[in-house]
């Protein structure tokens, strides 16, 4: 099973908790051209920000992809991938809370307190800790109550800080997607289990310098968005779902030019959109694009 997928992923924000003011001012300026941050020197602020913020979350419930099957179906669940690809368009999607950075040093309540007070939230918790208080944030690793710590007075802070962010977030996104890719895996001809499906997205992701991915179907296809706000479709087919296209276009006597491609597995009709579908294979050469092979798999990039 593909550990390190994501059904999603986007920016999402990053609360800061210190009482010491001057240390979070710089610490938020410091972090603010990568990510989106939200400072607090009270944390009774930062609880209430928290916790107001999650009543309504988009992808705090994993199960508000998945929908139960009718008794006719194979499978006993299935992704609602509509709802997956609606989060592009959400404008709420990027006041998500994924990761939180706390001092364990406050006067008000200190770091263990305040994440045990989010402990029932998916959030990924990060303490701020010095030396004297190593002991102390061990045990609360150890318990579970935070996800990591990192040494204050560290002269590798900021680069400790950047680091353990990319990765709480990137954690935060495998974990909300594993019900997700449990679902997915039930279908014997999803590629999301497969390694190399998983390494060849990961390339196209860095090759594109993605910020944004939406899974598209259960094969694996996806939206993926980059920081220069270009979108792209990666779509994926197997070899059945070509030859179900070629009987198709056999059977539709489409153009010999354009049956040629299709049977040579060169070029596949790709339906974006719902009315794509209703497109009579006749008409199909506005849906047609190239297609790469690879072992078990065909597939194409669309830019949109």
């Amino acid at each position: 099973m593909n550990q390190d997928f994501k059904a999603f992923y986007f920016k999402t924000e990053v609360v800061l908790t210190d009482d010491n003011e001057n240390f979070l001012n710089a610490l938020n300026h410091k972090l603010s051209n990568n990510y989106l941050l939200k400072p607090f020197p009270n944390p009774n602020n930062a609880l209430n920000y928290i916790v107001s913020s999650y009543e309504n979350n988009l992808i705090a419930n994993a199960s508000n992809f998945i929908k139960e099957a009718s008794y006719e179906d194979d499978d006993n669940y299935f992704v609602e991938f509509s709802k997956i690809r609606s989060l592009a368009d959400n404008s709420q999607r990027n006041k998500v809370i994924s990761v939180v950075i706390v001092d364990y040093s406050m006067p008000l309540m200190n770091g263990i307190e305040f994440c045990e007070k989010i402990s029932h939230l998916p959030i990924l918790k990060i303490m701020l800790t010095g030396h004297a208080d190593f002991n102390v944030a061990i045990n609360a690793f150890n318990r579970g109550i935070i996800d990591r710590f990192l040494l204050k007075d560290s002269k590798n802070m900021l680069y400790n800080i950047n680091e353990s962010i990319d990765i709480m977030q990137k954690t935060f996104f495998e974990k909300q997607s594993f019900p997700l890719l449990s679902c997915l895996s039930a279908n014997k001809n999803t590629l999301v289990s497969l390694s190399e499906y998983s390494n060849h997205f990961k390339d196209i992701v860095k090759n594109l310098n993605a910020i944004e991915y939406y899974v598209l179907d259960t094969l694996g296809s996806y939206l993926i968005i980059s920081e220069q706000g270009h979108n792209y479709y990666f779509i994926v087919l197997t070899n059945t779902q070509l030859d179900e296209l070629i009987d198709v276009a056999q059977s539709s006597n489409v153009a010999p030019d354009l049956l040629e491609k299709i049977v040579n597995k060169t070029h596949a009709p790709i339906f974006l959109k719902e009315e794509d579908y209703k497109v009579p294979a006749l008409n199909w050469e506005n849906l047609l694009y190239p297609l790469e092979k690879r072992k078990n798999y065909y597939y194409c990039l669309i830019e949109k």
